[in-house]
């Protein structure tokens, strides 16, 4: 294996899933920096809903509407935080936990949010060390709005840094490498319980 660098990381491809209305792709990559190698996981995840743009994002710039009723809780509106008169990264902050397990992500930044366009979030780099001091996060969500229906578009990233080993060895070891991550279990909260939500709640809007 090369040694990977931020704008060249090595890249090692993942699980893809496909189906009529819903696809997800999983990338799994390494860089080295000078405090260990940083290994990471990309889900592309592309769906379509059956309403314009100003509809879905009633429900979709607040995930506890459809990600709520499967554990996941979220302190705030997501796209209702970003308050910047100038158009600059937004300041406001929230969390988010639960799910299939006892935990509780680091404040994480509204950088951005075009209504019915755009949402960003930005996890910050935790104080305890516990990803090795980096963000373990990085999240962007579209809405396509085109003849009444809505394409989505979402690019969700995670990271951690292991120190000590070498990129192949941390890729091996990491919570995101293809060898821990389960694929399978993510993409089916998506198929089977987010989205299936999401077309719910716009039919009985």
């Amino acid at each position: 294996m090369r040694t990977g660098t931020v704008i060249e990381p090595n890249w090692v491809e993942g699980k893809a899933y496909s189906y009529p209305d819903f696809s997800i792709r999983y990338r799994h990559y390494t860089h080295a920096t000078k405090s260990g190698p940083v290994v990471g996981i990309v889900a592309s995840i592309m769906f379509t809903l059956d309403a314009p743009s100003d509809v879905v994002w009633k429900y979709m710039k607040d995930f506890n509407t459809f990600e709520g009723p499967f554990g996941i809780q979220y302190s705030g509106v997501w796209g209702e935080l970003y308050t910047s008169e100038e158009h600059d990264l937004g300041k406001q902050t929230l969390t988010y936990g639960g799910a299939y397990e006892d935990w509780t992500s680091v404040p994480s930044q509204v950088v951005r949010v075009i209504p019915q366009h755009q949402l960003t979030l930005f996890e910050t780099i935790p104080a305890d060390g516990s990803s090795g001091g980096i963000s373990p996060g990085f999240h962007t969500i579209l809405l396509n709005d085109h003849n009444g229906k809505t394409v989505v578009t979402a690019v969700f990233e995670h990271a951690e840094r292991i120190a000590g080993v070498t990129e192949q060895e941390a890729l091996q070891q990491s919570m995101w490498g293809p060898d821990k991550y389960d694929t399978e279990t993510s993409m089916k909260r998506w198929r089977d319980d987010f989205i299936p939500t999401l077309k719910k709640l716009i039919a009985e809007k």
